[in-house]
């Protein structure tokens, strides 16, 4: 850094150039166990590439994986990130930032602070991850006989659920008064079930149901998984 003036100089111009150091960053949307057509949006600002950072997402199969562009992030820069989930209320949500399989070995790395990134003084390339996990609880169904004639037999189902084939029950009058119970299975959030009975031999029964407990969502026989619900039992008596 030493300058020694020559006779012959002319008009002498030293210049410093500081280039900010910069890492890389990426979005990315995980969806698990989703409704295949739910979506997803994600914007990040408070940085000089906000705009192209972002992402919009949709749940082509029930676990996937969608990445964003990959942007230039500045040392000193933070990243503030705002997710939306349509239907919200069927999803919970959680957000990581890791350091991507090529950032450089030791780079510094800095966890994230709620919703917000900020790139360390050492940069690293980053990849910021919302992970959408859609809403679950249980599904039985319950066959009960009233004055039953030993012998006679039933089939449950529940048709359009991820679990239908778990979730049939056939049963047989062991007593008069027998109840026997299904398996239950995982149901999701927003899953619409129909449920269905037969009973043989039917002439000699009159059916009651379903009846659905920890549920508002039954209309007829017509089920529809709410995200508040427990654990769901249907009952069928004959």
């Amino acid at each position: 850094s030493t300058l020694t003036v020559g006779a012959a100089d002319g008009p002498i111009v030293c210049t410093y150039t500081n280039t900010r150091k910069q890492g890389t960053l990426q979005v990315r949307k995980t969806w698990v166990n989703a409704q295949v057509g739910d979506s997803a949006s994600i914007s990040v600002t408070g940085i000089v590439n906000a705009a192209t950072a972002g992402l919009n997402s949709t749940a082509n199969s029930a676990s996937e994986t969608d990445p964003g562009s990959v942007v230039a992030m500045y040392a000193g820069e933070m990243a503030i990130f705002s997710a939306s989930v349509t239907p919200s209320a069927n999803y919970t949500s959680s957000f990581e930032c890791v350091a991507s399989a090529g950032a450089a070995a030791g780079a510094a790395f800095a966890k994230a602070v709620g919703d917000t990134y900020t790139m360390p003084s050492t940069p690293v390339d980053v990849v910021c991850t919302y992970t959408n996990t859609r809403k679950s609880t249980t599904l039985q169904l319950k066959k009960q006989w009233s004055n039953a004639n030993v012998g006679d037999t039933a089939s449950l189902t529940a048709t359009g659920i991820t679990n239908s084939a778990g979730a049939a029950l056939s049963s047989t009058a062991d007593t008069a008064g027998d109840l026997d119970s299904g398996t239950a299975v995982t149901v999701f959030a927003g899953e619409v079930a129909t449920l269905g009975e037969t009973v043989n031999p039917a002439a000699n029964y009159t059916s009651a149901g379903p009846v659905c407990t920890n549920t508002s969502g039954l209309s007829g026989s017509t089920l529809t998984v709410g995200a508040a619900d427990g654990p769901i039992v249907c009952t069928y008596t004959n």
